[in-house]
């Protein structure tokens, strides 16, 4: 429930660099699959693993 919660909160911060809509798009992504962990769906580990790119995020997103 929490990490639910921290997607919600982080999809309405505004990314520190980088385009808006890449940031909407990626925690669109995460919010989703932590809601299916959330659900106990049964490929909700796959959806998360591949939604939990850090790096992915944190190249495009993450201030120098």
């Amino acid at each position: 429930k929490k990490l639910v919660a921290g997607y919600k909160l982080l999809i309405t911060a505004k990314p520190p660099k980088g385009d808006a809509a890449s940031w909407k798009e990626k925690t669109t992504k995460l919010l989703a699959a932590a809601e299916s962990l959330e659900k106990g769906e049964a490929d909700a580990t796959k959806k998360y693993k591949e939604a939990v790119n850090c790096k992915a995020c944190h190249s495009a997103h993450k201030p120098d």
